[in-house]
């Protein structure tokens, strides 16, 4: 049980290491608080529409999205209806039909018209090539299922300097292994994070990349 509150999973150190090692730097510190509160209401089975990423990236993310950018997510949720209200359009992959429902409603309730929801249940469709604006997307997010395989539509889909954001990098399982080898050959630039995030309490990390400008 000591061990269990302590680590939260036991491939972990403690809550406050990533999945490789990797403590959370001091300034993220702050966010416990936060993701402590989300959890209790996770717990109580109010489970908001926040992000569920890495307070630090949230935060990134808020000062690089553009008003004309179109977007495209792997894995809908808090994240589509928090994009929808920063970007110009959002294209959304979704491959579990009940909580499909569930954002489906909320985004109905919020009145957001700037996003295109998709079911899709098999991998081939789900990580198939999205018809993308020229010259592409300006911005991909990778948090749902065939990590591996959005990573590399991603890459192909997103424009020449582009960004890509892979949720739990740290993941040790080959499929994630691997779509953050494909990130990393492809990109210019990259950077990771590593921090809390809504309703779980212990340390995540999260790669943004920018994508090459020359093929």
């Amino acid at each position: 049980m000591i061990s269990r509150l302590v680590r939260g999973d036991p491939r972990r150190r403690t809550r406050f290491h990533d999945f490789e090692g990797n403590l959370i730097p001091l300034r993220a510190v702050v966010d416990l608080v936060p993701s402590l509160l989300t959890a209790i209401a996770r717990k109580a089975g109010r489970r908001g529409w926040w992000p569920w990423l890495p307070y630090p990236v949230v935060r990134h993310l808020e000062r690089l999205l553009q008003p004309s950018w179109t977007v495209l997510e792997f894995g809908s949720g808090g994240s589509t209806l928090w994009l929808a209200e920063r970007v110009a359009r959002v294209v959304s992959h979704e491959h579990d039909p009940a909580w499909y429902r569930r954002v489906s409603e909320k985004l109905g309730a919020e009145g957001r018209r700037n996003v295109t929801l998709k079911l899709i249940e098999s991998r081939e469709a789900y990580i198939a090539p999205e018809p993308a604006p020229a010259p592409g997307f300006d911005f991909v997010l990778v948090d749902g299922h065939w990590r591996d395989g959005c990573a590399r539509a991603a890459v192909r889909l997103v424009r020449p300097g582009g960004l890509v954001y892979f949720d739990n990098s740290d993941v040790p399982d080959p499929d994630h292994r691997s779509a953050v080898a494909t990130l990393l050959g492809a990109a210019d630039e990259s950077r990771r994070f590593i921090g809390f995030c809504p309703g779980q309490i212990a340390a995540n990390q999260g790669l943004l990349v920018r994508i090459r400008r020359d093929p």
